[in-house]
């Protein structure tokens, strides 16, 4: 394994994405050393609990923006500037209410057309609470008072990803619930490997992909 740093450049829509990957990465990547970084101030370094090989020193950058408009007016711009070695990029971005998310997904492969680089993009689906929805148990630990058992197996709860507006529906449910609150305690309690929203499986199985590729090649 290579042991030099890599960089993880994280573009996110708005700033409680940042929130919930600074909670999940250790866990998305539990061999790595982490540096999690979110500017200006936010910074932690995460040790894994295995020390028995070397470890790979993963950076990652969380980059959070005022909203889709603001990212995609980013993306070129940052891919372009961005000069430093061993950088990967991985744009997350909100389906909302886009019709198509194969669509949404070639449309920000299309800003990034004139860069060498080739971020990871994932799309979703249809926004960032549709993951919380994919792990009720987790809503109701940072949630006392919310019973995930009368939620858990009916109809709207059973393909998170094509839940309409998400963060109304668990507002509507679980007594206290912010988007800001829930970014900051849902993501403490998340189950990485038995959420069942597919677009946060496929988040996690090409971030994992993307860092495996890169740590096993960059030191060749």
């Amino acid at each position: 394994m290579n042991t030099s740093p890599v960089q993880l450049v994280f573009m996110l829509e708005e700033e409680s994405a940042g929130h919930v990957l600074k909670r999940l990465l250790p866990r998305i990547l539990p061999q790595y050393v982490l540096h999690i970084h979110m500017p200006p101030q936010d910074f932690i370094t995460v040790e894994p609990e295995s020390q028995s090989h070397p470890q790979c020193v993963l950076t990652c950058i969380l980059i959070p923006h005022n909203g889709r408009g603001d990212l995609r007016k980013s993306i070129p711009i940052k891919l372009e500037r961005w000069r430093l070695s061993d950088t990967l990029f991985i744009i997350l971005h909100d389906q909302d209410n886009h019709p198509d998310c194969r669509d949404l997904k070639a449309d920000l492969q299309h800003l990034c057309r004139n860069s060498t680089q080739r971020p990871l993009i994932r799309i979703v689906c249809r926004e960032l609470e549709a993951w919380y929805c994919g792990d009720l148990d987790a809503v109701q630990k940072a949630f006392p008072g919310f019973d995930a058992s009368r939620h858990r197996h009916t109809s709207r709860f059973r393909n998170p990803d094509i839940i309409v507006e998400p963060s109304k529906q668990l507002k509507k449910i679980v007594t206290g619930f912010t988007k800001g609150k829930a970014a900051r305690s849902v993501p403490e309690h998340m189950e990485i490997e038995k959420n069942t929203s597919v677009s946060f499986k496929q988040m996690v199985t090409g971030m994992r992909n993307l860092v495996a590729t890169q740590t096993s090649t960059a030191g060749h």
